[in-house]
């Protein structure tokens, strides 16, 4: 990557939404690796990621490389794969399901105690239910900061990743 270039890690649980969010923002074709899901996770969706989503978008005079992990268990180890190098990270979580932040709790842990980087969790609204910023924090034991948006809505996502990479180019000063 040039010096200009951040890489940022989207990480979450099975179904919250990682492969929609670096579909929906990024500027040109994304690469995804997707296989047939199977078991029980065949009921919530047919495919699934099994190495990682990738795709880039230009914020300014920064290329923001977005590498979305697997989020089921057996593919975890490619959250250390993908992490190498990281500036910074998205935990995703799915707002509609509380099993979804049960989840991510385990995964931000593992995340966050390896790699200590700038990050921001999103919530990614599926549906009007959502679970409390006060339960996802409780849960993750967390002060990083709780976003809501739509894994769908461009200028959403945009945002909050202008939103970490100045708070990145804070950090790196």
């Amino acid at each position: 990557m040039r010096e200009n270039d951040l890489k940022i890690l989207v990480v979450g649980p099975f179904n919250s939404g990682k492969t929609t969010l670096i579909n929906t923002v990024c500027d040109s074709r994304t690469l995804k690796t997707e296989a047939p899901t199977h078991g029980l996770y065949r009921v919530v969706k047919e495919m699934t990621t099994v190495a990682l989503d990738y795709g880039s978008i230009r914020l300014g005079n920064k290329k923001v490389h977005l590498f979305g992990t697997p989020g089921q268990e057996r593919f975890s180890f490619m959250w250390h794969v993908l992490a190498r190098g990281l500036d910074g990270f998205i935990m995703l979580i799915d707002g509609s399901d509380p099993k979804s932040v049960e989840e991510a709790a385990r995964i931000y842990k593992v995340i966050s105690d390896k790699y200590k980087a700038p990050h921001i969790i999103l919530v990614n609204e599926k549906s009007r239910r959502r679970v409390s910023e006060e339960e996802i924090r409780k849960l993750l034991n967390t002060n990083a900061p709780i976003k809501v948006a739509s894994a769908t809505k461009k200028e959403e996502i945009r945002n909050i990743l202008k939103e970490l990479t100045e708070f990145l180019r804070k950090e790196h000063k």
